[in-house]
Order: C-alpha cells, then structure tokens, then sequence
C-alpha cells in the first residue's frame, strides 16, 4: 500500500521496502514480504503495490458508503413495552 510502505533499489543492488512513518505493524510486514519475497522483481514490486493500494481504495470507499447510508437511515422509533399500543407511543 503506497501509504505504507515504499520500495526502492538499494545502492548495494538489491530491492528495499521500508515501511513509511506512522504505517505501524502492517508496514513492517507489506515491507518485508516485499523485500524477501520480491526481492530482485521491481516489476512485481511495483504491481503488488498497485494491487494493494486499489484494494486499500476500495475498502475506503466501501467504509464511505457505509457511513453515508447510516446517516441516511431513519432513526428506529423507541421499543415498546409489552402490552402498550401503537397510539400510545
């Protein structure tokens, strides 16, 4: 995810994925998958951080919408007691 980890070629020759400020754990791990695991494959470095920030998009934007029809619902009226009427209320 762009947001938390980067990736560059280190002047030793090798793939470097450093987790950015403030990504805590998660870019730790993104960083060091990419670092072990892609290592030498800057191609594939580059598309699983696509991958991984459209995916980071969605998930923002599903939370957006989310909050948006939550607001738009209407409050349930208050639980009535047993035995109480509709007009009661």
């Amino acid at each position: 995810m762009p947001g938390l980890i980067s990736a560059r070629w280190h002047p030793a020759g090798f793939l470097e994925g450093q987790a950015r400020l403030g990504s805590g754990r998660r870019g730790e791990i993104l960083a060091s998958f990419l670092q072990s695991d892609v290592q030498s494959d800057l191609e594939t470095a580059r598309m699983l951080l696509a991958e991984t920030a459209a995916a980071e998009r969605l998930v923002a934007l599903a939370l957006e919408e989310a909050r948006a029809m939550e607001e738009e619902a209407p409050a349930a009226p208050p639980p009535r007691l047993p035995g109480e009427s509709a007009a009661a209320g």
